[in-house]
């Protein structure tokens, strides 16, 4: 499907703008499949820019938009924003939650296309400043929530940054005081000290990671057990 839906984006500005939109709502809503959106989106590019060079040479111009450029774009803002609703609306913890979520779902689709190598460093440093700092402009966006965002961003990223660089210190630097500051909410001091072990561990997680199925390979566990989940434990 994606080469597909990457010829089809190449010729119509439209469609490129949909399918990039479709493919981040769905990633940061679906954190869990990270790694096969992020897959998509270099399928994607790559193909594009195959297909940009292939029109180039019959002297063809190109007038659509980079999907990896309207999705970093969206990225992008959904790092900054915040959620709007004050804290003494009634579904405050409600929507609060939603926003958590999306923020997490975001960082985890930008850490896996920066594994890529589709994103900058410089680009993914930033951000990580912006998530530590507290004399960036964006500060209305509370501590624990941009704590809790760099956590799913370096969980998955932070064994391709060079932390000898003295940005990325200054980064650690930060982590290590926020995890030990008796002012530190209980869930993003436990989060953070995950964090600093994983480090220490030399980024290899204490549980493998499970990537999404392939369709062959969801084929063929259906082939072995048809009836599996509810139907195979209740005997039918």
């Amino acid at each position: 499907i994606g080469p597909h839906m990457a010829e089809a984006s190449d010729s119509n500005i439209q469609i490129c703008k949909e399918v990039s939109s479709k493919i981040f709502e769905k990633a940061i809503d679906e954190p869990q499949n990270s790694m096969m959106y992020a897959d998509l989106v270099q399928l994607l590019h790559d193909t594009q820019q195959r297909l940009t060079r292939e029109l180039r040479a019959n002297g063809t111009p190109t007038a659509a938009a980079s999907i990896r450029t309207l999705i970093l774009n969206r990225c992008q803002r959904q790092f900054y924003s915040v959620c709007k609703v004050s804290s003494d609306h009634d579904d405050f913890e409600v929507l609060h939650a939603k926003h958590r979520k999306r923020c997490q779902g975001n960082a985890r689709l930008v850490a896996e296309v920066y594994r890529r190598k589709l994103l900058p460093s410089l680009i993914i440093e930033e951000v990580l400043r912006f998530l530590v700092k507290d004399d960036h402009p964006q500060l209305q966006i509370p501590l624990p929530d941009r704590m809790e965002v760099l956590s799913t961003l370096l969980t998955v990223a932070g064994s391709l940054m060079d932390w000898d660089r003295p940005v990325n210190r200054d980064v650690w630097t930060c982590i290590l005081e926020t995890s030990s500051a008796e002012t530190t909410a209980p869930r993003i001091r436990f989060m953070l000290q995950d964090l600093l072990q994983l480090r220490e561990d030399n980024w290899k997680p204490r549980r493998p990671v499970e990537s999404p199925k392939k369709l062959a390979e969801a084929t063929k566990d259906w082939q072995h057990n048809p009836y599996g989940g509810w139907a195979a434990e209740s005997g039918h």
